[in-house]
């Protein structure tokens, strides 16, 4: 399988978890609406159902295969249904503006997490921010290891000045 399409099929997983509309934040009901819409090739549905970053991440990579939008969930739709007919859910959290659920792939028996946003009063799925919030970690880590790596460059540069300090040393003793 291409990383192209696991890709999507990823997204389309978090995409699974949106779309209910006010304060009720009802996971079940929101992955039911997007398997409607998956079977129905309804992208215009699909896509209210997910953030604005979302919506920008689908279309980044439909264009990245050269497709178009509708192409790609046509292409998707067998693997990506079968997944999110009777979606098993745990571990629901709401935060705000901002809520989280872990799905379990049928599949492979791996539970994954989904986020979700609030958007214009409505609960969409938020891979766009998930993606986001990802890439911060990922920075952090960097970051965290910056110094670690500093300081080790540091100590090999000690350690040549203590081999040229030894070695000067060695020529005026002579």
């Amino acid at each position: 399988m291409k990383i192209k399409t696991v890709i999507f099929i990823l997204v389309a997983l978090f995409v699974a978890a949106c779309g209910a509309s006010g304060d009720t934040f009802e996971p079940k009901t929101i992955i039911k609406e997007y398997v409607q819409a998956l079977k129905e090739k309804n992208v215009e549905k699909i896509k209210a159902t997910a953030s604005t970053k979302t919506v920008k991440l689908f279309e980044d990579a439909a264009k990245a295969q050269k497709k178009s939008l509708e192409e790609m969930i046509k292409e998707n739709q067998p693997e990506i249904q079968p997944m999110l007919e009777n979606p098993e859910i745990r571990n629901e959290k709401v935060e705000g503006d901002r809520a989280t659920v872990e799905i379990k792939n049928p599949k492979d028996g791996n539970w994954s997490k989904l986020v979700f946003v609030k958007e214009e009063n409505r609960w969409k799925i938020g891979a766009g921010e998930m993606l986001e919030d990802v890439q911060k970690e990922i920075e952090k880590m960097k970051e965290e290891q910056k110094p670690a790596e500093d300081d080790s460059d540091k100590k090999e540069e000690g350690k040549e000045e203590t081999k040229k300090e030894e070695k000067s040393e060695k020529k005026e003793d002579k």
